[in-house]
């Protein structure tokens, strides 16, 4: 979950391809919005028992959509990350 796992799956040019990981969810919705003329909402659901880790999940969402959404063609830096995510 780190930066360059983000990048991995940010610049992959068919991530559906890598290991099962929230981050193909959350790279489809965002291509899905980026990808239109017009963007399509997206909605991502976490669902599970309790301690099932919902809230890590969600967390590693935004910061992966902080990540891609701060950069234009390159990824910014952790700081850079850490506060668009506070």
């Amino acid at each position: 979950y780190t930066l360059d796992v983000m990048k991995e799956y940010h610049f992959a040019s068919q991530p559906q391809e890598f290991k099962p990981h929230i981050f193909i969810v959350a790279e489809e919705a965002y291509r899905n919005v980026q990808g239109q003329l017009e963007p399509i909402n997206q909605s991502l659901v976490v669902s599970g028992e309790s301690g099932a880790g919902k809230t890590w999940t969600s967390r590693c969402l935004m910061k992966y959509y902080a990540t891609v959404a701060a950069s234009s063609s390159v990824m910014k830096s952790q700081d850079t990350v850490e506060r668009i995510e506070r």
